[in-house]
């Protein structure tokens, strides 16, 4: 593996440890339902609309309002949505200095509201979102579309995505990329793949 101009790191499960029962029971809580109730509402169609572009956070504050049979303003809808979220402090105290030599950016299946779950430490150029760009990783399409907007080659990208699939499509574009599972094990690999 050649020395990349970028990293790019996906958010939910590398930079953002992601936990599904924490949002279930957020918006159970929120809504005053139980969390089958949840679990059904988030198995329909509007996770993976929000994340493709296709609702917005208006769309998901007017359908938690069903949910709790009353009025669930856009804030709330954020703050709820994003309770799945925290940041990977492991990561994020990684960062500041990997930025001294490469350019971060991250790639993420998400809506773009998303964007209030980052902390403020490090700056990531740019942050691309499926939302914005109207494709989901791993379709071509969104590589493609997060290439154009990184404005190197894809030789020059190094990726890390906890979904193999991602992975592998990355690979596939020509980019450098890493199945991350720890942060122990993503440390590892960057030292014996780009910081030695």
């Amino acid at each position: 593996m050649g020395r990349p101009r970028v990293i790019v790191f996906d958010l939910g499960g590398v930079l953002l440890d992601y936990a599904p029962e924490r949002r279930v029971s957020a918006i159970a809580a929120a809504c005053r339902t139980d969390e089958d109730a949840v679990r059904a509402f988030l198995s329909g169609p509007l996770v993976r609309d929000l994340d493709a572009g296709l609702a917005t956070l208006d769309h998901l504050a007017r359908d938690l309002g069903r949910l709790a049979e009353g009025r669930i303003d856009a804030g709330e809808a954020a703050r709820l949505w994003l309770s799945v979220f925290r940041p990977n402090q492991t990561l994020w105290t990684l960062l500041p200095p990997l930025s001294r030599d490469y350019r971060l950016a991250c790639f993420s299946n998400n809506p773009g509201f998303v964007r209030q779950a980052l902390p403020s430490e490090v700056t990531l150029d740019p942050v691309i979102l499926s939302a914005e760009i109207g494709a989901l990783k791993p379709e071509p399409a969104s590589f493609a579309a997060a290439e154009a907007r990184l404005g190197v080659d894809p030789g020059d990208i190094l990726f890390v995505d906890d979904a193999y699939r991602n992975v592998t499509a990355a690979r596939a574009r020509g980019w450098n990329a890493l199945h991350y599972r720890s942060p122990e094990l993503l440390l590892a690999d960057l030292r014996r793949n780009v910081l030695s």
